[in-house]
């Protein structure tokens, strides 16, 4: 019976001593170790006995929750019994205080937390008191949202974080993005407490902008291909730089530029390319009309407007992307694909408007003709899928864009033919996601985390040359992190792709793809004012 008792007692005089608790300190559980005795050779002979003869026990006291340096500052006041040796070894204090007393122990830390003695201790017997400690919630929001966030050394999320963590001592906190500076500091709580920062960490980077005449000069920095002419506001790194433009039947251009953070580089905002006099314009030569045969016509000039690999968006539908994002130029009405997978127009979508000269490629939601709004929420924007006849397709199909189950089929649903559909990267420097064709042979190329929303941008770095030559070569598809546009601000360039759909909701809203540092949205919805890019399909014969 008494057995029995014992452990409600405990119960009964743990929740007594919480009500003079003080202390972030709470009780978990206390118990005798059966197969445990005290070896007395290891303590001193005169503490073996407390001050009225009696024999000793041991109580090991522990903590679970937080660390070793927290518990080396307990301090342990006896009432009613008496601590004739203590010391703290693997983890926990050891005590050797009085058997067969009642009696408490009062631990001083940030507070009082009073233990009672449960039961009379019997002699040389060991027991163990476990305690715990109440958490505080330290909350981390970080700008840029990409960036990565760390509590003590272990990841918490991305662009936002929190952790618990134990009351009464410091804490790091660690944001780090790539082209910002990184920012770390310590952070002390001292009560049960929801304890919010914001962290805007500072841009490691300038921007340059560069102009030719004529434009369309393909654009190398340190070698790397990065763009073509106009190239205006785009972010590089701090430092000294080695730019060089090329294009067929100039002379190539090269000049040194040095980059200030949070600074633009104008220097190259003016340049005159100069024509190579040795430049040969090639010739094409056609059949003279008697070698034509009978009833054939010489086709005309094509251009491949579709990328090579089939893609399943639904189990009876397949379909091409176009070879690069949507893009439109007010002025004169034209439309047109980007030039490369990874191309996007980025800061100079700021300037939208019905005259504008220059390009864009984030467009409001809709079906219309009015590309160039800022606002009205209820308008349309961008035509998606009445536009066909301004793009020439060279096999007179038209082009249309995916719908929100399209998506989801797209990222989680197809079957291919490894089961591989997707998978983040950094192509020529540019971050977005890879789709591999429903037949995707991965003997092509090796990529990492496939299929992983978590991912990481960095997990796969591909080369131009490798890209061209065994990526897009075999039918992958490049959506670039091209961000988004609210009104004339354009945030989250290089870090976010926001791609719509044609699937709308109510009068204001529409689905699109979403992806970023950490995560994937195949579908997900907001106001259809918000500029997005456009990358259109065609159907497979």
């Amino acid at each position: 019976m008494k057995r029995l008792l014992l452990p409600f007692l405990t119960l009964f005089l743990a929740l007594s001593a919480f009500s003079q608790n003080t202390s972030p300190l709470v009780y978990k559980d206390f118990m005798q170790k059966s197969n445990e005795l005290i070896d007395m050779e290891q303590i001193p002979k005169k503490s073996w006995t407390d001050f009225d003869s009696n024999p000793i026990c041991r109580i090991k006291v522990k903590a679970v929750g937080f660390e070793e340096d927290l518990m080396q500052k307990f301090i342990f006041v006896p009432n009613g019994i008496e601590i004739t040796h203590m010391v703290f070894k693997n983890g926990q204090w050891l005590l050797h205080v009085s058997s067969r007393k009642n009696g408490e122990l009062t631990i001083k830390y940030m507070g009082d937390y009073v233990f009672r003695l449960p039961y009379q201790l019997e002699a040389g017997k060991v027991y163990e008191l476990t305690l715990g400690m109440e958490t505080a919630t330290l909350v981390i929001n970080a700008v840029p949202t990409t960036a990565e966030i760390f509590i003590d050394g272990k990841k918490v999320g991305t662009g936002y974080g929190s952790a618990a963590v134990s009351v009464g001592t410091e804490h790091r906190y660690k944001v780090v993005c790539e082209d910002y500076i990184p920012e770390e500091d310590m952070i002390k709580t001292d009560k049960t407490e929801k304890i919010e920062k914001f962290v805007e960490l500072k841009p490691n980077f300038g921007y340059i902008t560069i102009k030719t005449e004529p434009s369309g000069a393909d654009i190398f920095i340190d070698e790397m291909k990065t763009g073509v002419t106009p190239y205006q506001m785009k972010k590089i790194k701090p430092g000294t730089h080695v730019v060089e433009l090329r294009k067929t039947g100039y002379e190539n251009f090269a000049e040194m530029v040095t980059i200030k953070t949070g600074e633009v580089n104008k220097n190259l905002e003016n340049v005159n390319l100069v024509k190579d006099k040795n430049y040969v314009e090639p010739v094409i030569s056609q059949k003279p009309d008697n070698q034509t045969p009978k009833n054939q016509t010489v086709p005309a000039a094509t251009t491949i407007q579709a990328c090579k690999g089939v893609f399943s968006v639904d189990p009876n539908t397949k379909v091409q992307f176009s070879k690069g994002n949507l893009q439109y130029q007010a002025s004169t009405n034209t439309w047109r694909f980007a030039e490369h997978q990874w191309d996007f127009i980025g800061k100079d979508n700021g300037n939208i408007s019905s005259s504008y000269s220059g390009w864009i490629d984030l467009f409001g939601y809709g079906t219309g003709d009015e590309p160039t709004k800022t606002s009205d929420e209820n308008s349309d924007y961008s035509p998606f899928n009445d536009w066909g006849n301004n793009l020439p397709d060279e096999e007179g199909r038209s082009w249309y864009t995916l719908s929100g189950d399209e998506w989801t089929y797209l990222f989680d649903e197809r079957n291919t033919r490894f089961a591989m559909r997707f998978v983040k990267a950094t192509v020529n420097g540019v971050k977005g996601v890879i789709l591999f064709p429903d037949d995707w042979d991965p003997g092509k190329f090796f990529l990492k985390n496939v299929n992983s929303y978590e991912a990481s941008f960095s997990d796969n770095k591909v080369s131009q040359i490798s890209w061209n030559e065994k990526l897009e070569a075999n039918g992958a598809v490049f959506l670039p992190s091209a961000g988004m546009r609210r009104g004339t601000s354009i945030k989250y360039v290089g870090y976010d792709g926001h791609y719509w759909s044609s699937t709308s909701v109510s009068g204001t809203g529409a689905y699109y793809m979403f992806f970023t540092e950490g995560n994937i949205m195949p579908a997900t919805w907001y106001v259809r004012k918000n500029g997005r890019s456009v990358r259109l399909v065609r159907l497979v014969k």
